[in-house]
């Protein structure tokens, strides 16, 4: 009885024991450390702005102290890497002004600011809110949603803060420039501009 006993011990030991390693033979195995997921690098949105100067002064107009003399148009380039006026004669001949003004109105009455003809000087002018650079400059261009200015702007709805953004469609590299009213004075016919300009020109 306690050999058939022992041998039913055994029996049951061997079962047991190879049930266990069958088991631990059938673990799946450890899968490998997944990788982190990535994403391509964001730009910010004026990471690829060439910027050829900011928040340039520009002052344009005054008329004469004594009213005997010319009232004169005062002409302003905003190429290159400043904005700069632009003297009449030989230079006003030979360069394309972006903007004037006429500090006794070009009747001889109110003052008035005016961006250039765009069929002359290839440029278009809109008003425009907010921060700006020259993607959302061209977009408005683009996008038809504002009406181009083409004509004189009296001084009377101009106002401190007032943005223009002043684009040309037919540069290379889609250049803009960004002028925000800093300073007004309607009786002196004058007025002042910081100028932001972005892209090659």
């Amino acid at each position: 009885m306690r050999i058939v006993t022992g041998a039913l011990a055994g029996v049951l030991t061997a079962l047991l024991v190879g049930a266990c390693s069958s088991s631990e033979d059938k673990k799946p195995e450890s899968e490998p450390p997944s990788r982190p997921k990535t994403s391509p690098p964001t730009s910010s949105p004026t990471a690829d702005e060439p910027v050829r100067y900011k928040d340039a002064s520009l002052t344009l107009g005054g008329r004469p102290a004594d009213t005997a003399d010319r009232c004169a148009f005062s002409f302003a380039s905003l190429d290159g890497r400043s904005p700069r006026i632009v003297e009449g004669g030989f230079e006003l001949r030979y360069t394309n002004p972006d903007l004037s003004v006429a500090p006794c109105g070009s009747k001889g009455g109110e003052a008035e600011l005016k961006f250039l003809d765009p069929h002359d000087s290839v440029n278009m002018a809109y008003r425009v809110s907010g921060q700006q650079d020259r993607r959302s400059c061209n977009a408005v261009m683009k996008s038809g949603e504002k009406p181009e200015i083409n004509s004189p702007v009296p001084f009377s709805e101009l106002e401190v803060g007032q943005q223009f953004c002043l684009t040309h469609p037919y540069g290379q590299g889609a250049p803009a420039e960004l002028l925000r009213v800093r300073h007004i004075s309607p009786k002196e016919g004058k007025v002042t501009f910081v100028v932001t300009a972005w892209g090659k020109n």
